[in-house]
């Protein structure tokens, strides 16, 4: 029996490649493997970065909201006490036009006191 060696050559050159290729397909598929496990944990680091983003961003505009409201509610009592020494001095300084007394000036005198300084 005759040794062809062309035909041999041939099927050797052919399953070499083959199995190059097969051993490349696995490579392939192995690296993708490796980057869909680093992409997944890649996303899970930013979904985890972006909620404590947002929570954070949640605590700044409520500690924002609740100075807001401390704010109003303080410029609301100022408003107040302001109307409340205006009116007081407003009163007494019609009382003393109406009745000259030193009573009456002695109030006046003190309530537009504190409405100036106010």
């Amino acid at each position: 029996m005759e040794i062809n060696y062309i035909k041999l050559g041939m099927t050797i050159f052919i399953a070499i490649t083959f199995s190059e290729l097969i051993v490349n397909r696995i490579e392939i598929a192995l690296v993708n493997k490796s980057f869909k496990e680093v992409n997944f944990n890649i996303n899970k680091e930013l979904e985890k970065s972006n909620r404590k983003y947002e929570n954070s961003l949640k605590n700044i505009q409520m500690q924002k909201t609740i100075e807001f409201k401390k704010r109003k509610k303080e410029n609301e009592r100022i408003k107040s006490i302001r109307t409340t020494n205006d009116e007081t001095c407003n009163f007494w300084s019609e009382e003393y036009s109406k009745v000259k007394s030193d009573y009456n000036k002695v109030m006046k005198n003190s309530a537009c006191s504190r409405a100036r300084n106010d």
